[in-house]
């Protein structure tokens, strides 16, 4: 009878392992982690070290690897990919964020996720400007009555939690960057001591919630910390501007522990997806799992074509606590349309690599081409429990052509008007089983003459399997000084699009005077940090020579086994730049070294899937 009652619970799916249906995020704005977890006294975070940090799990080893400014940094937390915008508000993330995610997945009310600002600027944090996703699913903006104080955003997020009950809430609290960047240290540390309180204070509101008591999962952290050796600024890449605070706590975390591995910003988002139950696709974090260690679920799940009429479909599953599992996968079309359901195995006979290794796995055969989306339910037959994860992954299956383009934005940085040609170039691929012939059309925006940009290749044939390399120029001699954006459309005449075939191209036209800088020619040999960095999967290296040189580019891994060679031969002066593709590559660091004449110089790139 117990294990027919079990059973039943499994099939109607009422009991979930994770309690968490809440979630909020509290971004302390521009706090060092010396002034918080750094700090041995903790002085200047009393309530939550002492309180709130034995009910959680606190991260000692937790950067912002990106952009270590304000927008930058709260949208690397809601996206769970790095995000290359603008610091001043006019930039919306380019990846969709977590509201996104909830309400196309979930189905949740635009109410139900809300954006609480201490910044105005933060406002873009609502939606992205991905096309699949956008406006039509962002959350709700609340403004504080004032900007850059603490005390009005929080008891504004204090106030839509008792009425709303929001699903997804994130708030900022602004003051603690605000003083410090007018140089006083004592009003600095005193407003992080503000900001404990508030945090604190937060808590204690929810745990006297009876909606939200026992339900609500909590994410401490900051966007951005300052500088190693002054505290008034921030913006680089030091030590005091990338190391943060970080504390989970809710009622699927556990007690007491202490994460010194290393974790990135990137991965609240997909931890968030898991606790809630959507997938987050277009991360490219990697689950807390610390955060989350009272429950079995799945991640990573992958579709994938390795056959004309085969889909592989696998998943990585945790299971703390060692219980029997079964793991249903649930594939859809692109119109909600139920195309089939599938039982993974982990034997070691279902694709899945070998036997009880924790990848699970099965081959399915579609019928008619077309978009596949699935959705992933693990259930836990010992405890009688589920968790699932709702729209985690999507292929576009097709016995044809499959045409797909490298994601992200091109910056192509300051171009001197004096220059007559900058160019750049990306990779085009087609990963499926038909050739195709392609044709390329330029946007020109708000570029005016149009003919000061051009693409190349504009039409070409592209095998099964295979890849071409576009360039994309610019003629600065023709343009007035001033930011532009450009953008071009690849269009497949037969295959089918297995990314979105759009890309965007950024740069700022510069007057120059008459020195060799000006005049579009370094005045010494420089090698660039590449752009964006981090990156998936491919990233933009700038490098500048004086005078015509035998330059050689090449990247190795840290074992020093050379990964590609991007550069072999003589090169004009002037400014040059090269795309990396790493597909096919494991994340992990991987050093650009460029030697001209006596001239060397190493860069580390950091890829990050």
């Amino acid at each position: 009878m117990k294990r027919l009652l079990a059973l039943l619970i499994l099939l109607a799916g009422t009991l979930y392992a994770q309690h968490t249906r809440y979630v909020i995020i509290v971004v302390i704005d521009g706090v060092r982690y010396t002034e918080s977890f750094g700090d041995s006294t903790h002085q200047w975070i009393p309530r939550i070290w002492t309180y709130m940090r034995p009910q959680g799990v606190i991260y000692t080893s937790y950067s912002n690897a990106g952009l270590t400014e304000t927008n930058p940094g709260h949208a690397n937390v809601v996206t769970g990919a790095w995000q290359a915008i603008t610091n001043d508000g006019l930039t919306r993330p380019h990846t969709p964020t977590v509201f996104e995610y909830s309400r196309k997945s979930l189905g949740t009310r635009a109410d139900q996720n809300v954006v609480v600002l201490g910044k105005t600027k933060l406002k873009i944090l609502a939606y992205s400007d991905h096309p699949e996703y956008g406006p039509s699913f962002g959350a709700s903006v609340a403004s504080a009555p004032s900007e850059l104080v603490d005390q009005p955003a929080a008891d504004t997020l204090k106030r839509v939690l008792r009425t709303n009950h929001p699903a997804l809430a994130v708030l900022n609290l602004p003051h603690s960057d605000s003083v410090a960047h007018g140089g006083s240290w004592d009003g600095y540390v005193s407003s992080v001591r503000n900001a404990d309180s508030l945090v604190y204070d937060i808590w204690n509101a929810v745990q006297n919630d009876s909606v939200m008591k026992g339900k609500t999962t909590m994410f401490v952290t900051n966007d951005h910390g300052r500088h190693t050796t002054s505290f008034t600024d921030h913006g680089d890449g030091c030590e005091g501007c990338r190391h943060l605070m970080l504390l989970a706590i809710g009622p699927d975390t556990p007690p007491g522990v202490i994460d010194s591995m290393p974790r990135m910003q990137v991965d609240i988002a997909p931890t968030i997806g898991v606790l809630l139950g959507f997938g987050t696709p277009y991360s490219t974090g990697k689950i807390l799992g610390s955060a989350i260690a009272t429950f079995s679920y799945a991640h990573d799940v992958v579709l994938s074509q390795p056959f004309r009429d085969s889909l592989r479909i696998t998943a990585l599953l945790e299971n703390p606590l060692a219980h029997p599992l079964k793991v249903l996968v649930t594939l859809r079309d692109d119109s909600g349309r139920l195309i089939d359901s599938v039982a993974l195995k982990d034997d070691g006979f279902h694709s899945d690599g070998a036997a009880n290794d924790g990848m699970w796995g099965h081959m399915f055969a579609p019928g008619p081409d077309g978009t596949i989306r699935a959705s992933i339910r693990t259930d836990d037959l010992a405890a009688a429990t589920s968790s699932s994860l709702a729209d985690v992954a999507q292929f576009a299956f097709t016995r044809g052509a499959l045409i797909a383009l490298d994601r992200g934005t091109i910056d192509m940085g300051r171009i001197a008007n004096t220059l007559q040609v900058r160019d750049t170039t990306f990779i085009v691929r087609n990963n499926g089983f038909a050739p195709d012939s392609l044709t390329i059309s330029v946007d020109p925006v708000n570029v005016v003459p149009d003919t000061a940009i051009a693409v190349f290749p504009t039409t070409f044939y592209i095998a099964a399997h295979d890849s071409q390399k576009i360039r994309f120029s610019v003629r600065p001699q023709l343009l007035a000084p001033q930011y532009y954006t450009a953008g071009i459309t690849v269009v497949p005449k037969a295959g089918v699009a297995q990314t979105t075939l759009l890309k965007a191209f950024l740069f700022e036209i510069v007057i120059t005077g008459g020195t060799a800088e000006s005049a579009g020619l370094p005045e010494e040999f420089a090698l660039q940090q590449n752009y964006p960095n981090p990156f998936n999967p491919s990233t933009t290296i700038r490098y500048g020579l004086p005078n015509r040189s035998h330059v050689t580019l090449t990247v190795f891994n840290t074992l020093g086994q050379q990964v590609s060679v991007l550069q072999n031969g003589e090169q004009e002066a002037g400014y040059h730049e090269v795309q990396f593709d790493g597909s096919g590559l494991a994340s992990g660091v991987y050093l650009c070294r460029m030697q001209a004449g006596s001239y060397v110089e190493t860069k580390q790139l950091l890829l990050v899937r």
